[in-house]
């Protein structure tokens, strides 16, 4: 609430002095450009957390708040117009680039860690290649004991046609991210076909393999939301310090040749 206010208040402030012809885009962009500095200032506290320079969630909360209020001073100072010249329209595409990144950063760090809570135990995501590993050769396993334990090769088959690949590496990546549909089903769907061709002593492997396709779809779901997760910083971090000195350049620019009117 107390946000909303103060956007309101400046944008109050804004509108009169454009009314009073005062240099409106001259205050709102020492506004956006001592903004931007202010933003910045959460990755120097997020790399010194030891330092006694305030609790890390109000400093997140602030970071999110001025980047929303910067958005909207940022329509009203480029009055929602495309910029002219290589230098404004790189500025303006870093900014764009920048806030939308943090506004889906934000949406991600709300919605995925109660997504990954509710799948499976705690993954650390470093560890995912060597468990996918380990489930790799569980299931090589199983089927060639299989095989050895029956003489029956129905269930090598199965693998070799629809599984190799699927335990070899991630799959269905943008189907755990939006949630959409559960492809993994067909291939336990597929395996309950077969089971009208298989031995009692196959069908007792044919349920651990059940269960370890549905493992590997845990792991491919925490491999995909926390990359995810780790991600967007690296687009949205690097265009930051561009953007810091593309408006830095540009406030230079304009203050050279036009009196400092931004």
């Amino acid at each position: 609430m107390a946000a909303l206010a103060v956007l309101v208040g400046v944008i109050a402030a804004l509108r009169l002095a454009r009314a009073a012809l005062l240099p409106v885009q001259f205050l709102s962009g020492w506004l956006l450009l001592a903004g931007m500095a202010v933003l910045a200032l959460y990755a120097v506290r997020k790399r010194l957390p030891a330092l006694p320079l305030g609790r890390a969630a109000t400093w997140k909360h602030l970071h999110v708040n001025l980047g929303l209020f910067l958005l909207v001073v940022f329509a009203m100072h480029t009055r929602v117009r495309l910029p002219d010249g290589a230098l404004d329209l790189s500025l303006g595409a870093a900014f764009l680039i920048v806030s939308l990144s943090g506004i889906l950063g934000t949406i991600l760090g709300h919605i995925v860690p109660p997504r990954l809570a509710s799948v499976g135990e705690e993954v650390v995501y470093e560890q995912i290649p060597e468990l996918r590993r380990r489930l790799s050769e569980a299931v090589e396993k199983l089927v060639l004991g299989a095989v050895r334990e029956t003489t029956h090769a129905t269930l090598a088959d199965f693998y070799l046609q629809h599984l190799s690949e699927y335990f070899e590496r991630p799959m269905f990546f943008w189907h755990h991210v939006a949630q959409y549909g559960r492809p993994w089903r067909n291939l336990i769907q597929a395996l309950d076909a077969q089971e009208r061709f298989l031995s009692d002593a196959e069908r007792q492997k044919a349920q651990q393999l059940r269960r370890l396709i549905q493992a590997k779809a845990d792991l491919d779901y925490h491999y995909a939301l926390q990359t995810m997760l780790k991600a967007w910083p690296f687009v949205h971090v690097p265009i930051t310090a561009a953007l810091l000195i593309l408006a830095a350049a540009h406030a230079a620019v304009v203050c050279w040749y036009h009196g400092g009117v931004l």
